[in-house]
């Protein structure tokens, strides 16, 4: 992984950004090309996909697009995120602006997830980290930062890395205005500019925001339960919900201590996780799918009965 440094003129990359709005007038021709490979291949077929190939005809990571991944706190939805990102960063350039992970737990839970290992050894994670020596940048500041900086850092790793997946952990970690009367404006701006950006350098950018705390976590939350305005969930192409399975975990656990048997079809039948699409704009098909959750290599799994990837050798 590549520390980005904090002493790069960030601003300069977003000024570059905005000016080139005066190229926006352009003719309907100009989109042709595009076009085509839309209606040839469809949104389902153009686009990064996620590691599970039961998602590959629902969603896929177009470029110039954001996504935003919610759910509630402690629920997964980063961890979910980093596996994904594995396979796109062995493919071409990516940034993580890490805002609530210090470096070296991001870089551990890599190695785990890359070698599909709880304990790899020396030699197989130096590989795994030479494998995305190149590719795998990391804005490392796990404090809250100004926004105008991180969309600096966005357009700068678009533009200037040419980073395929910018990944912005997470929105509460970005300082918008702390006034009620000012928030959903701060929010539907900050949004809008992460899609100019996303739009400008031809990156997709996934933005990592906590859902609001209900009754219970035991049922999943909708769109609707996305923290802040609805001016966020309005502005992205794409919106995932990541729900952790707590009333598993909790049947499980009362199992076990209890020393009772643990039904089969609850441990491989049921998911550890649901993903879920709750909207795209591009096809505007919804939909959710089951993940399985493996502790030893912090991998989400297609079945319970599969084993994890090894991404690198």
């Amino acid at each position: 992984m590549n520390k980005i440094e904090s002493s790069i003129d960030f601003d300069e990359y977003l000024d570059f950004i905005g000016e080139q709005e005066a190229d926006s007038v352009v003719s309907m021709e100009a989109g042709f090309d595009g076009a085509m490979e839309r209606i040839v291949h469809g949104p389902s077929t153009f686009g990064d996909v996620l590691p599970w190939q039961k998602t590959h005809e629902l969603i896929r990571y177009r470029p110039g697009e954001v996504t935003l991944w919610s759910g509630v706190n402690k629920h997964g939805k980063t961890e979910v995120l980093s596996h994904a990102m594995i396979p796109w960063a062995l493919k071409g350039p990516v940034l993580v602006i890490s805002l609530e992970m210090i470096l070296p737990a991001l870089c551990e839970r890599y190695l785990k997830q890359a070698t599909a290992s709880a304990m790899p050894t020396r030699g197989h994670a130096r590989r795994a980290m030479e494998a995305v020596r190149e590719n795998y940048w990391v804005y490392d500041e796990d404090r809250s930062i100004d926004s105008n900086r991180i969309l600096g850092v966005a357009a700068y790793a678009g533009a200037k890395l040419g980073c395929r997946h910018i990944v912005i952990d997470s929105l509460v970690k970005c300082k918008l205005s702390m006034r009620s009367d000012r928030a959903a404006n701060d929010e539907r701006d900050f949004v809008d500019q992460l899609a100019l950006i996303a739009k400008r350098t031809g990156a997709h950018i996934h933005l990592v925001h906590h859902m609001r705390k209900g009754e219970s976590e035991d049922k999943p939350g909708n769109k609707m339960d996305v923290k802040g305005s609805g001016a966020i969930t309005d502005l992205v192409d794409n919106i995932m919900l990541v729900w952790r399975n707590k009333p598993k975990e909790r049947e499980l656990w009362e199992a076990r201590i209890n020393d009772l048997p643990i039904s089969t079809c609850n441990l491989y039948h049921e998911p550890d996780t649901l993903l879920i699409v709750a909207g795209q704009r591009a096809g505007g098909d919804e939909g959710s799918f089951g993940l399985w959750f493996d502790r030893d290599s912090r991998q989400f799994l297609n079945d319970g009965r599969d084993l994890p990837v090894t991404y690198v050798e």
